[in-house]
């Protein structure tokens, strides 16, 4: 189990820093390829949408094929993916890539998450936080890495050739070793009140935090790079700095915030963590000057909420963990695509400054539900039962 726990941590770390680098180098694409802003939000939608699909099929997939061969094909269909990025120069044809790109590392990442709630039943917010901050390793080394060789003059290509070799070690890992699948995924197939969390009213208080969450941390990520440079008079090769920082602190939150969502309660925690990085947003948006340093304490406290979720996922679906995971993942892809498409609409209707507080509402959404919404998220319609909340 442990040497399974290390492979998922190296893959996730991968994706890390394939998602840190979207947002950063779309400048970068936009500069070469002379798209506007609302193409360029069509073209960072597409990732969340890839996303949104794998979330439809990854329960079944897991359950069908088993996470090994799922590592597999997820690797081998992203660095496919990548290649196909690099090589294409159309909009509608970038977009395909990056849906494909969205979809595979879907799978992937919904595995790994799967895998390890299932793993570690007594600890799951504690070792979740351990997953996601190994994301978080990525996206701070990806993007020092990145803002180096565009110094030294490689293109927004060069960069994503790399990234597909990176994810070529998922193949071999998928074969060499051997990655047991999640204990619920066994559970699913003798379960019998499969797909029941459809209407329970604590799934959909879970996907709406799920999406409203998700849309907020990808419309930071999406567009951060341009408004700090556009708006915020940053150095196109500083911006990775800011990206780096906002990683940097994105894990130390994702190790340190499950151990005390475990000690404190998930709930709690989650709404203070979801308000704390609203507040460290409007600050950095608001202010003038040294307050553009607030933005990478967002990463601080987004980090902690999407662990929590998961692990109350997995907490109250025990028999169901993979394809709930899966649904809420869907949640997490149609929240990302809106977001990153939305923005980048509105900039060119209503102005850039004005759009980028989207993620304001967002998180805004978020902290109401927290609060407001354990009333319904205690309220079982699965034979009216109540959930005993972590104290």
């Amino acid at each position: 189990m442990r040497g399974a726990f290390l492979v998922a941590l190296a893959l996730i770390f991968a994706i890390g820093s394939l998602d840190a680098v979207r947002g950063l180098l779309a400048p970068h694409i936009q500069g070469s390829l002379n798209f506007n802003l609302s193409q360029m939000g069509l073209l960072l939608a597409g990732a969340p949408l890839g996303f949104l699909l794998s979330g439809l099929v990854a329960g079944k997939l897991l359950e069908r094929l088993g996470l090994k061969k799922v590592v597999f094909l997820s690797g081998l269909f992203v660095t496919v993916a990548i290649v196909g990025l690099v090589i294409l120069r159309q909009i509608g044809f970038l977009t395909l890539a990056f849906v494909f790109i969205g979809f595979s590392k879907g799978l992937m990442e919904i595995g790994l998450n799967t895998y390890t709630a299932g793993a570690y039943p007594q600890a799951r917010a504690r070792y979740l936080g351990i997953l996601h901050g190994f994301y978080g390793g990525g996206s701070i080394v990806f993007p020092v890495v990145a803002g180096w060789m565009l110094m030294t003059g490689v293109d927004w290509r060069g960069i994503y050739v790399l990234l597909a070799a990176v994810f070529l070690l998922a193949i071999p890992a998928g074969f060499v070793f051997r990655i047991p699948a999640d204990q619920a995924q066994g559970e699913e197939k003798s379960s019998p009140a499969l797909g029941s969390f459809l209407i329970d009213k604590r799934f959909y208080w879970l996907a709406s935090l799920v999406v409203f969450y998700v849309a907020s941390e990808v419309g930071i990520l999406s567009w951060l790079p341009y408004y700090l440079e556009t708006y915020k008079q940053v150095d196109p090769l500083h911006t990775p700095y800011f990206i780096g920082a906002f990683f940097l602190l994105f894990t130390v939150g994702s190790i340190t915030g499950g151990q005390l969502a475990e000690r404190w309660g998930y709930e709690w925690v989650l709404g203070l963590t979801a308000a704390a990085g609203g507040l460290c947003l409007v600050a950095g948006l608001w202010g003038t000057g040294s307050w553009k340093y607030l933005f990478p304490f967002v990463g601080l406290f987004y980090s902690i909420i999407f662990p929590i979720l998961v692990a109350l996922a997995s907490r109250d679906y025990p028999g169901q963990s993979g394809t709930v995971i899966g649904y809420l993942s869907t949640a997490a892809g149609g929240g990302a695509m809106v977001s990153a498409w939305l923005i980048g609409i509105l900039g060119e209707w209503i102005g850039f400054q004005t759009a980028f507080w989207l993620p304001v509402w967002f998180m805004g959404i978020v902290v109401g539900l927290a609060y407001f919404g354990k009333r319904v998220y205690k309220q079982s319609l699965m034979g009216g039962k109540t959930n005993e909340l972590p104290r």
